[in-house]
């Protein structure tokens, strides 16, 4: 019998503990800047306790892709991003103390070329993602060309291989 997997979604602690105590099968914070998204990882792992278990973990950055790191860049509107969740109240701040440079929106934003983007995603899988969701949104003029290029120069940097049944 098909099983579809249940997952929490949300990017508090409240979160968190809903996902684990409603025996979900993952938690899916959306995006996250990089230094919340740690803290939540390691929030989730502690609330667990002596009961830990596998659980999807399935993030959606805004992802930018582009010839070079400076034109991905420059897509990118730094001050509304920064503030482009209704949870961004419970997001821990950047060392900067404020979402001010694409470095500060880190997690929140993948972007850059292909093999950045490649980079980038590595280290989100690092760190115990399980599924990455591309968010183009920020590409809509450049649709096309962002699917083109994670097709054709992202995923085989990663070894994604598609299902082809």
């Amino acid at each position: 019998e098909a099983h579809i997997p249940i997952v929490y979604g949300g990017n508090t602690p409240a979160s968190v503990r809903r996902a684990v105590d409603l025996k979900t099968e993952g938690w899916y914070p959306g995006r996250l800047p990089m230094s919340t998204l740690v803290s939540r990882l390691q929030y989730l792992k502690d609330y667990m306790g002596d009961n830990p278990r596998d659980m999807y973990t399935i993030i959606q950055p805004l992802v930018v892709i582009g010839k070079t790191r400076e034109e991905a860049e420059k897509l990118i509107p730094i001050k509304e991003v920064g503030v482009s969740s209704t949870g961004a109240k419970f997001w821990l701040k950047p060392p900067s103390g404020s979402f001010d440079t694409v470095k500060d929106l880190s997690g929140l934003v993948v972007c850059g070329t292909a093999e950045d983007v490649a980079e980038q995603v590595t280290e989100l899988a690092d760190m115990g993602i399980s599924e990455f969701i591309f968010d183009f949104r920020l590409q809509y003029d450049r649709y096309e060309y962002a699917l083109e290029e994670v097709g054709e120069k992202v995923f085989p940097l990663l070894n994604y291989k598609p299902d082809q049944s």
